[in-house]
């Protein structure tokens, strides 16, 4: 237990210390001139890390709802109709 405690002692010691540094250092660059500040534009859209691209080549695009709920609809229609198929092969 007092190992323990002398390791999150010198943890928090270091992190600290590193804190403090860095704002001293940011504050001895900037002496008397103001901080420009410039807006940054960011593209806000979800991008997927680990996506596999299409076999086209073609990365995923970006569908509205309407667009959507369609592609779900055909989808659904799709595995329906490969259930039946499904159905009437395993009754013969």
């Amino acid at each position: 237990m007092n190992a323990k405690l002398k390791i999150g002692l010198l943890a928090l010691l270091g992190f600290s210390t590193a804190c403090c540094a860095t704002k001293k250092a940011a504050k001895k660059t900037q002496d008397s001139e103001p901080q420009k500040i410039e807006a940054d534009t960011i593209d806000t859209r979800i991008m997927l890390m680990y996506g596999v691209p299409a076999p086209d080549g073609s990365m995923g695009s970006i569908m509205t709802e309407d667009e959507a709920k369609e592609r779900l609809e055909k989808i659904r229609a799709e595995e329906e109709r490969m259930k039946q198929e499904a159905d009437k092969q395993s009754e013969k």
